[in-house]
């Protein structure tokens, strides 16, 4: 296994591209591929070094999607990446093993979880044989559930 190690020895600009239709920040402005690539190129000329991409909401409150409608949203995405001439690292941001294989076979290298390996069995050891970076993210309970009594 090769191991690969984030290097943040100084600070790092990471563009998010929320696929979802109801981001907090963004949701739906992107829709079109072509727009969405648009925007990641627009990400890395105003500095981005990684871009962050997902198709779940995260936001308080929101619901729980099908494995398959997350797909569908990254999926032509990671279709056309490879399009894209650009110096910056990819990221998927998903806990789900079939999101996250799907990213990685496209030539992501680095996985964003908001569930720090809690959401998916099988995603410890799908990112560890891809060698690949993780993030893992912490949140208190589930997205729809997160703002019930905070602390």
């Amino acid at each position: 296994m090769i191991e690969q190690r984030l290097e943040v020895s100084s600070p790092q600009i990471m563009g998010i591209l929320n696929l979802t239709p109801d981001s907090f920040y963004d949701g739906g402005r992107y829709s079109e591929v072509d727009e969405i690539l648009k925007r990641i190129a627009q990400m890395v000329d105003q500095g981005a070094e990684i871009v962050d991409m997902g198709g779940m909401s995260s936001r308080p409150g929101a619901p729980e999607i099908a494995v398959e409608e997350e797909l569908q949203r990254v999926r032509p995405v990671l279709q056309e990446l490879s399009r894209l001439e650009l110096d910056c690292e990819f990221s998927i941001d998903s806990y789900r093993a079939p999101v996250v294989d799907e990213a990685l076979q496209a030539g992501i290298g680095m996985i964003n979880d908001i569930t720090a390996l809690r959401g998916d069995t099988g995603l410890a050891e799908l990112v560890a044989d891809a060698g690949a970076k993780i993030v893992l993210m912490h949140m208190q309970g589930q997205p729809r559930t997160m703002q019930n009594n905070p602390r």
